[in-house]
């Protein structure tokens, strides 16, 4: 069975109940993303899923005479099931699976819900809407979100002492102020609890010197080289702190006690799934707000800390 998807890490990590969902219904089938090499070794390793590089021959499928290796044309002969994150319907890509893959189930499914969606519903509400077509599927779906949100995906893990703090994301205008950011991890830091900041190739590009050298006298800076190296990073955080993220998303599925913040309009649309997800939304959240979050997570956590991180109350 193959899940194609492009898209970024967080809608990425979204799409990980089906794939768990199908592992469960087809236990003889073997489930493979096809999808950028880092997303899939990720996967590979949190979901024990296969994965196929989507640059490796798989290009191919999008032009008009399709001339794909033989990789290509062995996973594609032998599908039963094909999800599409991505591409849609009538488009080249369809039209060569389906001469490619003639005996697989198609089958196309949304990455964001559709721009005029008034109830503002949860991304994985459109997912479960699109799989309406194949109840089984839906059902197991419905199924391993509830598992997701008892327990998160990941295995058993250390939990450290230190809050990892993501300070980034993909667009400016979903971040809190980087001067929050600084502040709160002094405060943290005054409290003799370890910080530790994950700053990948956005937040170098968006930041200047000073600024990744400011965050550095607060904590650990770690420059994750792929997903993996993040994942492995962020694990054991004995609380995650984050915009609407990438990295957000996949602490909060994987377990790791989360505190989202979410700045943007119909944030919630995106807010991140998990067992121990603490929301705060708005374009002025406190400090102080976001202090009592992380002391509220780490009251309740299986290594119970020895101080709390600050007098603030979550009004």
């Amino acid at each position: 069975m193959l899940i194609f998807h492009q898209a970024a890490l967080g809608d990425f990590v979204l799409t990980w109940p089906l794939a768990i969902a199908l592992g469960r219904l087809y236990p003889q089938s073997r489930i493979k993303y096809v999808t950028a090499s880092s997303k899939g070794r990720l996967a590979e390793r949190v979901l024990g899923v296969d994965s196929l590089d989507a640059e490796t021959g798989w290009p191919t499928l999008f032009s008009e005479r399709p001339n794909p290796p033989e990789p290509v044309l062995r996973a594609l002969s032998g599908a039963h099931a094909i999800f599409d994150f991505g591409a849609g319907p009538n488009t080249l890509w369809s039209a060569n699976i389906a001469q490619l893959a003639p005996a697989a189930d198609l089958l196309h499914l949304p990455t964001k819900p559709p721009a005029d969606d008034a109830d503002a519903r949860h991304v994985v509400e459109h997912l479960m809407q699109s799989l309406a077509a194949r109840p089984a599927v839906a059902t197991a779906v419905e199924q391993i979100l509830r598992s997701v949100r008892d327990r998160g995906v990941a295995a058993r893990r250390t939990v450290g002492q230190a809050i990892v703090i993501h300070p980034g994301s993909g667009s400016p205008t979903k971040n809190w102020p980087l001067e929050n950011f600084i502040e709160m991890a002094g405060r943290v830091k005054a409290m003799n609890r370890p910080v530790r900041f994950l700053v990948g190739e956005v937040e170098r590009e968006c930041l200047m010197a000073e600024q990744i050298a400011q965050l550095s006298t607060y904590g650990e800076l770690i420059e994750p080289t792929d997903y993996v190296h993040l994942h492995a990073s962020l694990i054991d955080a004995a609380v995650y702190v984050g915009n609407d993220s990438g990295p957000t998303h996949l602490a909060a599925m994987c377990g790791v006690p989360t505190v989202a913040l979410l700045v943007r309009p119909n944030a919630k649309v995106w807010a991140p799934v998990g067992p121990r997800v603490s929301v705060l939304e708005g374009e002025a959240i406190a400090i102080d707000k976001v202090l009592a979050r992380i002391n509220a997570l780490i009251a309740t956590s299986d290594a119970a800390p020895d101080v709390k991180l600050a007098d603030a109350s979550d009004d």
